[in-house]
């Protein structure tokens, strides 16, 4: 018998998956006999973590109490046990017991499964396969038979490159939880956050789930009955799965102090200011923030591409200036860039990766440049992507070229996703870097695009259509390839279409290293897997290009 507590912090799962193995110690043999065979697929081949009420739920554990009752509970249920042994019930209902008792109904289950996840992971994680392979011996063979596929497939799984690699990542991430400056003295409990738009609204959410007291500014109230409902609803998502109480939900929600001025701004910590990117609005946000708040707060700007050493030299002090620059959507992204100028300090730096690992992240420190570090080596993948179109290649063939190489989303629709209007902007910024360089031509097609009153999905503008009630990507829009040569009609080779693009990312990868952009290659393969989803299976793009081998990436490049 199992018994699990109802705390937060209570999950249970299989993730082996995630580090390119299969779970050993027969794993993949007796979970199905536990909870079903559907549950189990879902649980081995994703390595999702599994919370306590939906654990019971499914068989897992058979009760679940406060963390203080643990001990009474279980000695109850050793002497329940004494009397008469545990039966376990599972699901009822006819399709159940088809899918889960019968030879046919099994197949279907394996099939989908199979189908679902070969799609998701289009065959790059030879993990996948195996895992099927050793359930379907155990459920068709039996026990012993599927014990010995399981460790014929573990020692296989082993050697592989691509668990070799994500291992490597996982080591590398396990790692990065020390902060590398130091424990800090400056312990952030306040923050005042200014802009309570998506991406406001998102830092606030992962800081005042962790606890921090979030005072948060905007100009607009409707925004922040927005902020405040956007925040509500995930908290409640959570409390519907039973991961969370209603009352740790509420007082979760508590730390949240939405407002229109500048009032306990005094007691702020840190504030991060997250408004439009415009720089002379963060000259006088920095200015508004030294009035209001203490001598020494630390003044962070969310930006994702203006000048961190030019918004720093309208501050006071300077080296209390600093970029925390955090993805969309921020409760789901795992990525923090920090951005640090030649001015920044090391205590105001290690103060913001203490406070960036309490909010769940994986923090790279990087320095100032155009684009920072992500989106400057994610420009030139984008470019070469256009390129592509511009060379006659059709919207929908360049984003599946990239999705069955490993990214998980397209590029192009990427770009729709993020919008045209932030990707003009950044495109601009970028274009002084990339321009100059001998050999490296660009496309004015974003520019122009956002010019012509396209936003991508936003306004259901870009490169694709939507409906426009549901904003669901309907297909490529046809008018759109007049920005380009191409009109979408020829035919290049898919490998051809996926080296260009990576390569074009690599090469800038390589360059941010030799500039001092980034410390050290780790941090290169944290932030391109956790920024951008560069192929995980890969371990990023400095151990693909150590796998691949230097002199055959310049041969590829220069052919």
């Amino acid at each position: 018998a199992r018994i699990a507590s109802n705390s937060p912090k209570t999950f249970m799962g299989l993730p082996e998956v995630k580090i390119g193995l299969l779970p050993g110690g027969a794993g993949t043999q007796l979970l199905p006999r536990l909870v079903g065979l559907q549950g189990a697929l879902d649980m081995i081949l994703t390595g999702k973590n599994i919370y306590a009420y939906k654990a019971k739920k499914m068989g897992l554990v058979d009760d679940v109490v406060e963390p203080d009752k643990l001990k009474r509970a279980a000695i109850i249920m050793a002497e329940r046990l004494l009397k008469k042994p545990m039966e376990r019930k599972g699901k009822k209902g006819f399709m159940n017991w088809f899918l889960e008792k019968t030879p046919v109904g099994r197949n279907v289950v394996l099939k989908q499964a199979g189908k679902m996840a070969m799609k998701q992971s289009q065959g790059n994680y030879p993990a996948i396969p195996a895992i099927l392979d050793c359930i379907e011996t155990g459920v068709k063979k039996g026990l012993e038979a599927g014990l010995a596929k399981e460790r014929e497939h573990f020692e296989a799984l082993m050697l592989t490159p691509e668990s070799k690699a994500l291992r490597s990542l996982f080591f590398a991430t396990t790692d990065n939880k020390k902060n590398p400056y130091g424990k800090s003295e400056r312990e952030i409990h306040t923050l005042g956050m200014i802009g309570a738009g998506f991406m406001g609204a998102g830092i606030a959410e992962v800081s005042v789930t962790k606890g921090v007291n979030v005072l948060l500014k905007d100009i607009a109230p409707e925004t922040l009955q927005t902020a405040q409902s956007q925040i509500w609803k995930s908290l409640q998502k959570k409390v519907k799965r039973r991961a969370l109480s209603k009352p740790e939900a509420q007082k979760q929600m508590g730390n949240l102090q939405p407002q229109l001025d500048y009032r306990a701004f005094d007691q702020a910590d840190m504030v991060i200011e997250a408004v439009l990117e415009k720089m002379d609005l963060k000259k006088v946000i920095i200015k508004d923030i030294e009035e209001h708040s203490p001598e020494d707060v630390i003044i962070a700007s969310n930006t994702s591409s203006l000048s961190l050493t030019e918004m720093a030299q309208a501050a006071k002090k300077p080296e209390n200036v600093i970029g925390m620059h955090y993805f969309s959507p921020v409760p789901k992204m795992p990525l923090l860039e920090i951005v640090t100028t030649e001015q920044t300090s090391k205590e105001v730096i290690s103060a913001c990766y203490d406070f960036g690992l309490k909010q769940g992240k994986t923090v790279v420190v990087v320095k100032d440049g155009p684009g920072f570090y992500v989106n400057r080596i994610l420009g030139p993948y984008l470019n070469e992507c256009l390129l592509l179109v511009d060379e006659g290649a059709a919207f929908d063939v360049v984003d599946k070229a990239l999705i069955k190489k490993g990214f998980p989303v397209g590029p192009i629709t990427l770009l729709d996703q993020v919008g045209l209007d932030i990707s003009a902007h950044v495109t601009e910024v970028t274009r002084p870097l990339f321009e100059p360089r001998e050999g490296f031509k660009t496309t004015p097609a974003v520019t122009q695009m956002y010019e012509a009153g396209r936003l991508g999905r936003k306004n259901g503008q870009g490169f694709y259509t939507y409906d426009p009630k549901s904003k669901k990507r309907k297909g490529p829009d046809q008018s759109a390839y007049k920005f380009f040569n191409g009109n979408g009609d020829k035919k290049i080779p898919l490998e051809d279409m996926q080296n260009r693009a990576v390569l074009a990312m690599l090469n800038e990868a390589v360059m941010c290293l030799e500039e001092g952009l980034i410390a050290n290659p780790t941090d290169g393969d944290l932030g391109a897997v956790f920024g951008i989803g560069f192929l995980p299976f890969t371990g990023g793009p400095f151990r693909y290009l150590d796998s691949w081998g230097p002199a055959n990436v310049v041969a590829e490049m220069e052919r």
